[in-house]
């Protein structure tokens, strides 16, 4: 018997993470998770693959943290891309509104292609606004940089060179686009900002790839006195009303209130489920 073993994804898809979530990632968020997906696809374009349908419904977020890319239905090989133009055979058409580039519309995708995606994916995930509000038809380009103030410049420079009309003007390949992300995590972590919010301490994490410096952790840092054992079943119940978003829901919950009692770490808890009659069944499980 002949067959394909694929691994199960447990997770949320990025886009229907930002709806749970109801507001933008933050930049270092952005970057770390950006860093993640173009290691991926560093694997998959030195085997000569292109995924052509990167987007946020597209790329996962798994219970540990990590992102894993999806959807490999329009992956094709370099070599079965093109097709034969002498011939009047030409490569088949993947299109994505605002997330597709130029030339893949015309059948001609190349590895650039995926960057393309790649950077409209995270104007996406760093507005948490729809690409057509920022769509441009003159210059078939976004304008999106008033609906991410908190973005620095060199970021929003970066993930526009991603987003090029041109082929030529994209970066050439992933590891070119690794080296300038290693520098933008160096400086951003350089910056007198806030800690990442709504993320748990696997996303805090530079990516090892990178030998990014580590953020600065506090010399005393508060340590919960909850039972782990009692925080892992509160992670695996709301998981039954939450779906895998639970992990960060927990452990966000657990850096807020470190000192708090089993109780009152159920009520908070709680506070994130939407549905009453779900989260009265939530609290039931604990009396």
């Amino acid at each position: 018997m002949h067959c394909i073993v694929m691994e199960k994804i447990v997770g949320l898809d990025l886009q229907d993470y930002l709806r749970k979530r109801g507001h933008p990632i933050d930049q270092k968020l952005a970057l770390h998770w950006l860093a993640q997906v173009v290691e991926i696809l560093q694997v998959l374009h030195q085997k000569h693959v292109l995924h052509r349908d990167i987007k946020p419904s597209n790329i996962m977020l798994k219970t540990d943290g990590n992102l894993a890319l999806v959807d490999f239905g329009t992956a094709r090989s370099v070599t079965n891309i093109s097709g034969d133009p002498s011939s009047g055979q030409f490569g088949t058409r993947v299109v994505s509104s605002f997330y597709s580039p130029r030339e893949q519309m015309h059948g001609q995708a190349v590895a650039q292609s995926d960057f393309f995606a790649l950077g409209r994916t995270f104007v996406y995930l760093l507005t948490n606004q729809e690409l057509s509000l920022f769509y441009d038809a003159a210059t078939d380009s976004l304008n999106w940089h008033q609906a991410a103030p908190d973005v620095t410049p060199e970021f929003r420079a970066f993930l526009d060179q991603l987003m090029r009309p041109a082929v030529n003007e994209r970066p050439a390949n992933a590891a070119d686009i690794l080296e300038q992300l290693k520098a933008l995590i160096t400086h951003s972590y350089s910056m007198p900002t806030k800690a990442i919010e709504d993320a748990p301490t696997a996303f805090t994490k530079p990516i090892t790839a990178l030998s990014s410096p580590q953020p600065p952790s506090p010399q005393n840092p508060p340590t919960s006195q909850l039972d782990p054992r009692f925080v892992e079943r509160c992670q695996r119940e709301l998981v039954e009303f939450i779906g895998p978003i639970a992990t960060i829901i927990c452990q966000q919950t657990l850096a807020q209130n470190p000192q708090s009692s089993e109780q009152a770490f159920v009520e908070a808890l709680t506070r994130h489920i939407s549905n009453p009659q779900d989260a009265h069944h939530f609290k039931q499980k604990f009396q």
